[in-house]
């Protein structure tokens, strides 16, 4: 999400906002499981401006990696991260990336709670949530983070694919 056409001086400039991410996954029995349920609501307030909350970012977004294809990635990704953890003033670098600038991003387990997933090897996943001052910083990370998983999806991933 983007805080809005900052060319127009509209920067987080909306009275309220909502949203509600639901990622489903079917186990090796068939049945489909929720996996992650994640909402979110803004709210613009006199006494306390959402502009002023948002600490300078412009843009923020959720990728959701989950699956057995998706297996070593993330436990790479968490590894990584476990590793910067030490200096917790840096978001997770991925693989490659020159600079992560103006960016900031935590990497999550995810960890179902149900059974039916976590005794299956592919409920391995992970949330990374991300923030950036721009957009095109914002890119430039996402596009390094998941750049490992061109050949697995067949796309660029936040590229152009024509």
């Amino acid at each position: 999400m983007t805080s809005g056409r900052l060319a127009r001086g509209e920067s987080w400039s909306f009275a309220s906002f909502e949203s509600c991410n639901e990622v489903r996954y079917e186990v090796d029995n068939g049945e489909v499981l929720v996996v992650l349920l994640d909402r979110l609501r803004l709210l613009d307030e006199p006494h306390d401006p959402l502009a002023a909350r948002m600490g300078g970012m412009a843009v923020f977004g959720t990728v959701v990696l989950i699956g057995p294809r998706l297996h070593s990635f993330v436990q790479l990704l968490l590894q990584d991260t476990a590793r910067k953890s030490l200096a917790p003033h840096q978001p997770p670098v991925p693989a490659g990336a020159t600079h992560v600038q103006n960016v900031r991003a935590a990497v999550s387990p995810l960890t179902p709670s149900n059974p039916l997933l976590t005794s299956s090897s592919s409920s391995s996943g992970a949330i990374v949530r991300v923030a950036g001052t721009t957009t095109e910083a914002t890119y430039e990370y996402m596009r390094a983070l998941l750049h490992p998983l061109e050949n697995l999806v067949g796309v660029r991933c936040f590229g152009e694919n024509r």
